[in-house]
């Protein structure tokens, strides 16, 4: 349930959606080594999905998206 609202804040451009996605992928990582003991296929496309989406985060194009301002500081 977290990981659903962070990735929804992360859409909106909020930083700390982006940090704590970060933070529950490196756990999740973690957990690919009990993974690889019962099932190895699934753990490695379960870490390399993982990776690029980490990796993906933090882009140039996806640091910009992060840095712009908010709609909501606009002048209306």
């Amino acid at each position: 349930m977290l990981r659903i609202v962070a990735a929804v804040f992360m859409l909106r451009g909020r930083v700390w959606a982006r940090n704590t996605l970060t933070v529950l992928g490196v756990i999740g990582l973690v957990g690919v080594y009990y993974e690889f003991l019962s099932n190895p296929g699934t753990a490695i496309a379960h870490a390399l999905v993982t990776i690029v989406a980490i990796v993906a985060m933090y882009l140039p194009n996806s640091n910009a998206y992060f840095r712009r301002p908010f709609p909501a500081s606009e002048d209306i």
